[in-house]
C-alpha cells in the first residue's frame, strides 16, 4: 500500500477531488489533514531542518550523537534497560506464567 499526500491550494476544490478519486475502486480509505486530531495527525508538515533528517545515509552530527547518549544516560538511570541477568530472569518468568495459562 501507498501513502500520498496531495496540497490543494483552493479549497473549494477539495470536495470536488475527494470526490472523483473516492469513485475508485483501487482506493482502500482517504483522511484529510484537517479530519485528524492532533494526537493522531502524524504527518509532517515541514521538515525540522533543512536537509533530510531521517535519511539513513546521512551521518549523524556530533551533536546528535552527543544528545543521544545523554537520553541513553538517562533512560538507564531511571532503570529502562535490564542487564543480561535481569532480562534472563525476566524473560523466564514470562515464560512459566505463559506455559501455566497453556495447562
Amino acid at each position: 500500500m501507498e501513502t500520498l499526500i496531495i496540497n490543494i491550494d483552493n479549497p473549494d476544490n477539495v470536495q470536488v477531488f475527494l470526490e472523483l478519486i473516492r469513485k475508485l475502486d483501487f482506493v482502500k480509505s482517504i483522511k484529510t489533514a484537517s479530519s485528524l486530531d492532533e494526537k493522531e495527525n502524524d504527518l509532517v508538515k515541514e521538515p525540522v531542518e533543512g536537509y533530510n533528517w531521517i535519511a539513513p545515509d546521512r551521518p549523524a552530527s556530533e551533536s546528535e550523537i552527543d544528545k543521544l547518549i545523554a537520553e541513553m544516560d538517562i533512560e538507564e538511570t531511571n532503570g529502562k534497560y535490564l542487564n543480561a541477568k535481569e532480562a534472563k530472569a525476566r524473560t523466564l518468568q514470562k515464560l512459566e506464567e505463559w506455559q501455566k495459562k497453556q495447562m
